[in-house]
């Protein structure tokens, strides 16, 4: 998957389950935490690939 794809997947996730009322992870095949949802990012802090930029 490139960067490109990458960042419409994270965008699409975003627009789903950013005000879902529970915490919500995007993770890829090798277990890393692409994106959280609002919850998830004020319980567990940023995800992974965000804070590795």
């Amino acid at each position: 998957m490139n960067q490109y794809q990458e960042e419409e997947i994270i965008q699409a996730f975003h627009l789903m389950w950013d005000n879902y009322p529970e915490s919500v992870r995007l993770i890829d095949k090798s277990f890393t935490v692409l994106a959280g949802n609002k919850v998830y990012q004020s319980r567990a802090g940023k995800p992974q690939k965000e804070t590795d930029k």
